[in-house]
């Protein structure tokens, strides 16, 4: 059975805390706290999922980038635990796309996504790079 979910484009809904304990749910480290308070604070939107009933924070995404031409959703983790996750980031990444068309209506929209969320990505209207370009990154 489906919960009942609601979402919140406001990052006053969340805390580092209670995002980096979904973070542990989902099987990913935590962010160091400073760091992750600065990225909230940079992001262009932040939308969290809770269950309308507990409140509790089951899903978020955060979207960076220029305002102008790119935009790219980071921090994209919903609870497995809760009955069917993969209707929550489905709605999470339907509420960031249209809060990026309402405010940014030029900017292309990129997630780095996993192999399990590819067949929904694509559903969503997410594309391979035509040019098959990678993202890779520099770390040293």
């Amino acid at each position: 059975k489906l919960s009942r979910v609601i979402t919140y484009n406001d990052r006053s809904m969340v805390t580092v805390e209670e995002l980096n304990q979904l973070f542990i749910r989902s099987g990913q480290p935590p962010r160091p706290p400073a760091a992750l308070t600065i990225a909230l604070n940079a992001s262009l939107a932040c939308i969290s999922a809770r269950l309308l009933r507990e409140k509790t924070l089951v899903g978020f995404a955060r979207i960076g980038g220029d305002g102008v031409f790119q935009a790219t959703i980071w921090d994209f983790v919903v609870d497995p635990q809760i009955p069917q996750p993969e209707a929550v980031k489905r709605l999470v990444l339907e509420r960031l796309k249209r809060e990026v068309r309402q405010r940014y209506t030029k900017c292309c929209i990129s997630i780095f996504g996993t192999k399990e969320d590819y067949e929904m990505l694509m559903a969503l209207g997410f594309r391979e790079d035509e040019k098959g370009i990678r993202a890779m990154q520099f770390r040293e």
